[in-house]
Formats: C-alpha cells, structure tokens, sequence
C-alpha cells in the first residue's frame, strides 16, 4: 500500500476543544486512501478500555516509511467514527532513541499502540481497522514516497474488552450534556463610505469593551 498525501485531512485537530469543527469527519474519505479490514456486525454490545495495539508485520521499499493505524466505529448506515489511532514511524520500531533505517525488502514485526479509550460498540455495529502510510498533517511524511506490503496472516488487533459486571447495573444513568448559555451577538451594518458594499461587524456581550469582528463586507 501507499496512501495518497490528502490522507489525514479529514483527521480534525491534534488537540481540539471537542468543538465540532475540530473532530474527525466521517471516515469514509480517509478510508478511500487506506487498507481496511472491518468486522461482522456485532451480535452484542462490546466495550474496549485501555489501549488497543495493532500488531503487524510489514515490509517497504524505501529506508524510512510511516503507518498510521485508525480504529472506528461504523454504524448500519456505514457512517464511520473515529475511536482512537496511533502512528509509528517505522525507522523508531526499536527505539526512538536511536531511530534505524529500514532495510528494504525485509520484513519487520512492529507493535503499533493506540491511544487509550473507553468505548462502547452498540450491537450492529461494525469495527474497522484501517491502515495508511501517510497522515498529513499529524505526522510529517517521509521523505520519500513509501511503499509497505502487510503481512495479514501474521498481524493482529489486540482489543481491551472490559466484560460485563454485576456492578453495571447499579452504574449512574448520564443526563443530559450541559453547556453554557451562547453569548448574546449584535450585528452592526455600517453604512458604506466609498460607495461599496457595507461591512457587516460583530460585537459580542457582555463584554462591551471587546474588540469588534468583522464578518462580511
């Protein structure tokens, strides 16, 4: 496989503040430049806590080449959310300490670690894995383009199922998410001076002192 550079775009932010725009996108579309492997839709709800590890044994054909490894979660309209992910740059495979080429051609056993998570996979819903060599702009890319042959009979998914227990019934219900109440925004339509069109600005309460956005002209 070798990915095409536009995979990641669709990453969101490295460190977002959960705002909407800042999360990943449906992954579809970053799923289009990779190598998936998806499951069978689940008969019951499955929960992982801890952190997944992708165990793989791979091959390229340059000295330096990247992985980034997605876990998602596809619900029966075949929508894809992103759960967690971890990238490996496969010259640090023993050691970032002392990062060592790859020798191409020869086939590697690599350990890729996700990040941890708590998650819940409702019954009908599918896992996919989905594998890439390039994640721009999270991971820089290699300096040249890399090819990498995955060796699937000898490469795994380690998942941290947490079963159920009888203390989950006793587990508070979560409410309703709060949030503070949205800021109260005036918008302020200035005549235009040269004979354009206005410039709309917009100031927003309670501070009276903040400083006016411009937002059309």
């Amino acid at each position: 496989m070798q990915s095409p550079l536009s995979v990641g775009m669709f990453a969101g932010k490295w460190a977002s503040y959960a705002a909407v725009p800042d999360l990943p996108f449906d992954q579809r579309e970053e799923d289009g430049g990779a190598l998936f492997f998806e499951s069978a839709e689940l008969t019951e709800e499955l929960e992982i806590f801890g952190r997944p590890t992708c165990v793989l044994e791979v091959s390229a054909d340059k000295p330096v080449a990247q992985l980034a490894v997605r876990l998602s979660d596809v619900n029966p309209a075949g929508e894809a959310t992103r759960v967690t992910y971890g990238v490996l740059n496969l010259t640090h495979r023993d050691s970032s300490e002392e990062p060592q080429p790859l020798e191409p051609g020869k086939k590697y056993r690599v350990e890729v670690p996700l990040n941890g998570i708590a998650q819940s996979f409702p019954a009908g819903h599918r896992l996919r894995l989905s594998i890439s060599t390039s994640y721009w702009p999270l991971i820089w890319p290699a300096p040249e383009a890399a090819t990498v042959t995955l060796t699937t009979g000898s490469s795994s998914l380690r998942l941290p199922v947490r079963p159920v227990r009888g203390e989950d019934a006793h587990l508070r219900e979560f409410g309703e998410p709060e949030a503070a109440e949205p800021l109260e925004v005036t918008d302020v339509s200035p005549a235009s001076t040269t004979g354009g069109s206005p410039v709309t600005w917009r100031r927003t309460s309670p501070c009276s002192r903040s400083p006016m956005t411009r937002v059309s002209s």
